[in-house]
């Protein structure tokens, strides 16, 4: 059985996790902990331990227009999308 929800690999594949900045990071933890969740992983609040789900909470932040769209438009996003066009 696969994970219960489905996340298209971006064209120029998945980013590995060790890609992200720290600001990247924090703004797709919330993500990537949701998809933990679904995927029933209760231990994702170990340290790092939701970070192997930021490739897909990436892919599915753009997916939904990155910061520009609606995913940008995220109570979570906001305060990064603001600083990043600063």
């Amino acid at each position: 059985m696969g994970a219960p929800y489905e996340i298209a690999e971006p064209a120029g594949g998945w980013r590995t996790k060790e890609s992200f900045s720290a600001e990247e990071r924090a703004k797709l933890l919330p993500i990537a902990e949701t998809l933990a969740m679904l995927d029933g992983n209760a231990f994702f609040t170990f340290d790092g331990w939701a970070d192997m789900y930021l490739p897909e909470a990436d892919a599915l932040y753009k997916s939904n227009g990155g910061d520009g769209g609606w995913a940008g438009e995220a109570s979570f996003a906001k305060p990064f999308v603001k600083k990043e066009a600063a």
